[in-house]
């Protein structure tokens, strides 16, 4: 924290986690690493089902995969963003920007709000 009035915020987007990828899966076990200036690009999918994440750090493209599953958890903005660059969305905005749909829905990046707002009307009054 800042202070009054001030808030740390840390996006999930700013950081990715992987089982540490230079020991093999079995010696790998339940370890992750969290890297930190890496930004999710997209998600990577194994047909239908979402697998691991692209992402970029120190200007090179990376993927890391999960056994179980993946969570997505960037935020107000940045997850209907990672969302809809990964296919997920609504098709027609997806194929204007010639993004591959993955999963139609059209709800995704609609009615977009963070919790900006609400500090600023506090200050406001």
């Amino acid at each position: 924290y800042g202070g009054p009035g001030c808030q740390r915020h840390t996006s999930y987007s700013d950081t990715v986690a992987t089982r540490n990828s230079s020991t093999g899966p079995q010696e790998a076990g339940r370890r992750i690493v969290v890297l930190a200036e890496a930004l999710v690009a997209r998600l990577l999918f194994h047909g239908s089902q979402a697998s691991g994440v692209e992402f970029l750090r120190r200007g090179r493209s990376h993927e890391a995969f999960a056994r179980r599953a993946v969570v997505l958890a960037a935020g107000a903005i940045g997850t209907p963003k990672i969302l809809m660059l990964s296919g997920i969305g609504d098709p027609l905005q997806l194929q204007r920007l010639g993004i591959p749909v993955q999963v139609a829905n059209r709800e995704v990046g609609q009615n977009l709000a963070d919790h900006v707002a609400q500090w600023l009307e506090g200050f406001a009054h």
